[in-house]
């Protein structure tokens, strides 16, 4: 009885790499110095139940116990590692780029692996250092590598590698660079905002400093976060405009923290000092390192489904495309599935793109029924409860959608509909306050009154008008003065100019 050194697994014929597991296997029997006529039915023996059958159905009808070794190898080999293509290996080789999130060492193992089936001979290392310079996300690296003379890949790759932890350690040692540059840059806003405004008038000095006596010293020491400018966020007249860069009330694009290039440089460090701001201020507006704290306004909804035998929890969400999961829960519970590559770019609402490891197919078990669906796998530092995208809901529940659409609907006979004209009788009898053309009756019986919170009046000066647009805006306020929808006034202290917009019909 031989006593065997060392244990080699079943080989897994969905995640395996053949040739790995051959070479491996070649290794097992040297360091226990097996004998020939002792690899076939050792061979056979370790490989498992599911490979042994696909070997006996590939050299039927013969069976596999009557082949060599090496005719048991080569069987498997064309089998799970057919001959590929080369000129198709070169070009996923050469569309190679590093990730945002891959470091520079994944990126090198990747681009080994990628030109290690491109036969690309005695050009491989310059083909590799090619990649690796013209691949990295970095241009600091690119341009140090790039003035190197006689570069070859171990340098590039030395010279890459050094570069990235330099920077690593470099941020590590300097936790407070950001507040630093926060801080610079408030001084120096502060500096240009003051400076303009010594040179105004009596009246908005006046104006001005009323305005911001309650609280003096917060203003000059901290940076409005709904302009940007240097006073009292709450007498901020920006807390009722419109943001242009996401469509939001309550501060200006100039600061804006929810536009896509400023997601990557918001730190902890800081957003904690704005926090506190705007919870005490702005229930509206939150940053982008702390979506989650969405939540808790309302809570996820949340299934449990039985995927492979096992019971997990997704969040419905029909704002994503795909159903997907993190990479840490592919690890510890779908590793035997086989990973394909998805054929698909996902991006998230701020546009910046995800990282798709692949996709895999599991079996669903749904109302009795048996499923099989696909899953994205996405490569998340974090962990994160799974989302079930629209691919799934439109086969678990195809109706979801129309949900979304129901319209309510005024009743009516077949009869009372036979014409235009009978319709629109009806319905301008059941809604006549709409069409009684009186303009200043309540509709729905509420009236609103508007109560200025600001003691101190504001006038504004009227924009100027193209001449050939004043006769039929004149002709419009004098039509809204006549139906008592405005009223004319000689003197006023308070003053707001109007923005004229054309409708389509090309009235006022």
């Amino acid at each position: 009885m031989i006593s065997l050194v060392g244990t080699i697994e079943q080989y897994n014929p969905k995640t395996g790499n053949f040739e790995e597991y051959k070479e491996r296997m070649e290794q097992y029997f040297l360091c226990n110095d097996v004998p020939d006529d002792r690899k076939v039915p050792l061979f056979l023996t370790l490989i498992g139940g599911q490979t042994y059958s696909i070997l006996k159905d590939l050299s039927a009808p013969t069976s596999p116990a009557n082949l060599s070794y090496k005719e048991m190898v080569d069987k498997l080999s064309q089998h799970f590692s057919p001959v590929r293509i080369t000129i198709a290996e070169r070009y996923k080789f050469h569309s190679a780029n590093q990730n945002e999130a891959e470091s520079v060492g994944e990126f090198i193992v990747r681009i080994r692996n990628l030109a290690s089936t491109c036969s690309f001979g005695t050009f491989w290392d310059d083909a590799c250092r090619d990649k690796l310079v013209c691949g990295l996300r970095r241009k600091d690296i690119q341009k140090k590598l790039l003035s190197t003379k006689s570069l070859t890949f171990e340098m590039a790759c030395t010279d890459a590698l050094a570069m990235e932890l330099a920077e690593q350690q470099a941020k590590s040692m300097d936790h407070g660079f950001v507040n630093k540059f926060n801080q610079k840059s408030r001084d120096t806003t502060r500096n240009k905002y003051q400076s303009s405004g010594s040179s105004s008038g009596s009246s908005s000095q006046s104006r001005i400093k009323h305005q911001s006596q309650p609280s003096q010293s917060q203003a000059t020491s901290k940076s409005c976060f709904r302009c940007g400018r240097f006073h009292n966020p709450v007498n901020c007249p920006a807390v009722n405009w419109e943001c242009y860069a996401c469509k939001r009330k309550g501060h200006t694009s100039t600061v804006c923290r929810n536009k896509t290039y400023g997601a990557k440089a918001i730190e902890e460090n800081s957003t904690e000092e704005v926090q506190s701001e705007e919870e005490l201020l702005s229930g509206d507006l939150y940053p982008l390192a702390h979506v989650q704290e969405l939540h808790k306004v309302e809570c996820p909804c949340i299934t449990t489904l039985l995927v492979e035998g096992k019971s997990m929890k997704f969040e419905i969400d029909t704002g994503a495309c795909k159903t997907i999961i993190p990479v840490s829960i592919f690890d510890t519970k779908f590793k035997d599935l086989k990973l394909r590559k998805a054929g698909y770019r996902l991006n998230v609402v701020t546009g910046q793109e995800v990282t798709a490891l692949g996709e895999i197919q599991v079996n669903v078990v749904f109302k009795k029924k048996m499923l099989l669906l696909p899953i994205t796998v996405i490569n998340s530092e974090k962990n994160f409860i799974p989302l079930l995208g629209r691919n799934w809901l439109d086969v678990l529940w195809p109706e979801w959608q129309r949900k979304f659409c129901v319209v309510n609907q005024v009743k009516c006979d077949k009869s009372t509909l036979a014409t235009r004209g009978s319709y629109e009788t009806l319905i301008k009898k059941r809604f006549e306050k709409v069409f009684d053309g009186n303009l200043l009756s309540c509709i729905n019986d509420v009236c609103v009154s508007l109560i200025l919170k600001v003691s101190q009046p504001i006038f504004r000066k009227a924009y100027s008008m193209p001449y050939a647009l004043k006769p039929k805006v004149e002709a419009k306020l004098k039509a809204m003065v006549s139906t008592g929808i405005l009223e004319r006034v000689e003197f006023s202290n308070w003053a707001s100019p109007i923005v004229v917009v054309p409708k389509k019909d090309g009235e006022f």
